[in-house]
């Protein structure tokens, strides 16, 4: 805290702080009391290093009064009067000072109050924290052992469903080696068929050749019996036009 500056004589001086030091059995401290050390009050404050402010002050009043007769009677007036000025500058520096360390320790209280909230805080958060860690972990074990059991259950149907298709394939493989054997006992029975339906083809085109070939040749058997007959029947009419005297090509 920055302190104030106080007019002593002609001048303007800033307050410095007061070293500390002991006298008497008093004390003057520096800066703000420490913890369970109490403030100076102005009382306190009267005697500094064994002097006793307020009979300074007298003597000074007294010398302030009189009227010295010689110069050193003047320059010892003039000292009990800087003294008591510094006397009332430090009776308002101690003031300042019981003021500075009231707020201080003002301050302190609060500082003190606010870590132990912030302790409770923090402790509440720790606790929480825990409980969330607790939770966590629970959650945790519980995915997990959820996640074996999955996993055990998977691994389970993954053997049931190779098993299967070993067995599917071992079946598929069957399937196509009786399929095979049954396109080959196929192919066998229609080369076969095939080959009597040639056979018959070429027997029965033989014996359509044969059949046309027998015709043929009885029907040129037939022409020539047929011709033959024709021919004698002809002769035969007309040798009879001839007997009753009538001339065929007149006919």
């Amino acid at each position: 805290m920055e302190l104030p500056k106080i007019t002593v004589g002609e001048k303007d001086e800033e307050i410095r702080p007061l070293p500390r030091f002991t006298g008497f059995g008093e004390t003057f401290m520096d800066g703000p009391p420490t913890d369970g050390e109490a403030p100076l009050n102005p009382e306190q404050g009267r005697k500094v290093a064994g002097v006793d402010f307020e009979i300074i002050g007298l003597r000074t009043a007294a010398a302030d009064t009189g009227t010295p007769s010689d110069e050193g009677g003047n320059e010892l007036a003039e000292k009990y009067r800087r003294s008591a000025l510094d006397v009332t500058v430090l009776r308002d520096h101690l003031a300042l000072r019981g003021d500075v360390a009231l707020q201080a320790q003002s301050i302190s209280h609060d500082l003190r109050s606010r870590m132990r909230d912030m302790e409770q805080e923090l402790h509440h958060e720790r606790l929480d924290r825990k409980d969330v860690s607790a939770d966590l972990t629970r959650q945790y074990k519980t995915m997990q052992t959820d996640m074996t059991v999955k996993v055990k259950k998977l691994g389970d149907e993954a053997i049931l469903l190779r098993e299967q298709l070993a067995q599917c394939q071992e079946e598929l493989r069957a399937e196509r080696k009786a399929h095979e054997q049954l396109q080959q006992e196929k192919d066998t029975t229609i080369a076969d068929l095939q080959n009597k339906l040639d056979n018959m083809e070429t027997d029965y085109e033989k014996i359509l050749h044969d059949t046309l070939d027998s015709l043929t040749s009885q029907l040129a058997e037939a022409r020539l019996r047929w011709e033959h007959e024709s021919t004698v029947v002809h002769q035969e009419y007309k040798e009879l036009l001839s007997d009753f005297g009538l001339n065929s090509l007149d006919i």
